[in-house]
């Protein structure tokens, strides 16, 4: 009888060892579960903060978009406006040296056309 009792301890202990093992275990699984949804609770988090961030993105880029458009329609446009000026500027200063030169010329013109009176002047001083 003693061996049989020495067996059922035998048992007893290595079921109260089976039974320990299966609550850690369980203590381990429900550890992961617990690990796993707050897991689970961090990703959704990180799925709005993309999202939102996604949204920023596209407001960006109309903004962006939209001040491409606008260098383009208008910054260009001045660029344009202050070139025409600038050429009409250039063109009015080449006739305005024109004239100039075209004065220069006359003004020539009228020192000769002077000196060759005063010089016929005295031919017919001394003729007369």
């Amino acid at each position: 009888m003693d061996n049989l009792e020495t067996r059922m301890d035998n048992l007893e202990t290595r079921m109260d060892n089976l039974e320990t093992r299966m609550n850690n275990l369980e203590s381990r699984v429900t550890n992961v579960e617990e690990r796993l949804s707050k897991l689970e609770i961090q990703t959704k988090a990180l799925e709005i903060q993309v999202d939102s961030i996604q949204e920023d993105v596209q407001v960006l880029n109309k903004t962006l978009a939209d001040l491409c458009v606008k260098i383009e329609n208008e910054v260009v446009f001045g660029i344009r406006v202050i070139g025409d000026g600038h050429a009409d500027f250039n063109r009015k200063l080449r006739e305005a040296e024109a004239d100039r030169d075209e004065r220069e010329k006359l003004l020539l013109r009228l020192v000769r056309v002077e000196s060759d009176i005063l010089r016929i002047n005295k031919r017919c001083a001394h003729c007369a």
